[in-house]
């Protein structure tokens, strides 16, 4: 599936993400992977697992995402933040950039998504995944997918979170996004 791939390929990046936990993150069981300069002040796995998720959060996002990729076709300036091609630098600046846009900031506010929010809550869902993924096939979950709600979540509303991960990613690329 779609869904199974996304999260293999997010397992992956986060593996490969800084893990430098602030004091009050979930510790890993795994040995830290080194920093990227990439993410300079904010560590993307700990983010993560800190992150919380539920399915209404899910579909709040997915919501989001479909109404800005609607209100993108009306309004070029609702994709600007989506296509800046502005590398990564922390999830604070996403987060930032975002909500700079008036409109994608009244969509967000409207489903009851903020920045931060809509950076991490498709990680923490697809890190989840790669987390039963990785299960599945006997294998360690990466540091970022061991997330006992996130897991939880999953085990729960899987069909339906499968959709909703499909729906927004479709979007996403409507959208332009990375």
């Amino acid at each position: 599936m779609v869904t199974d791939l996304l999260a293999a390929l997010l397992a992956a990046a986060l593996a490969a993400a800084p893990t430098a936990a602030p004091a009050n993150a979930r510790p890993a069981t795994a040995p830290a992977a080194p920093t990227s300069k990439a993410v300079h002040d904010e560590d993307l796995t700990a983010a993560t697992l800190a992150h919380p998720v539920s399915l209404a959060k899910v579909e709040g996002y997915a919501r989001a995402v479909r109404q800005l990729r609607e209100a993108a076709a009306r309004d070029p300036a609702v994709a600007k933040p989506f296509k800046s091609g502005a590398q990564f630098s922390s999830i604070a600046d996403s987060a930032r950039r975002l909500e700079a846009v008036p409109q994608v900031k009244a969509i967000l506010d409207r489903n009851g998504v903020t920045g931060r929010d809509f950076v991490l809550t498709p990680t923490a869902v697809l890190a989840a995944r790669a987390a039963l993924l990785a299960e599945k096939n006997g294998n360690p979950a990466p540091a970022p997918a061991q997330d006992p709600p996130a897991v939880a979540l999953w085990r729960a509303h899987g069909p339906r979170l499968e959709k909703l991960v499909e729906g927004f990613m479709g979007d996403l690329r409507l959208l332009g996004a990375p």
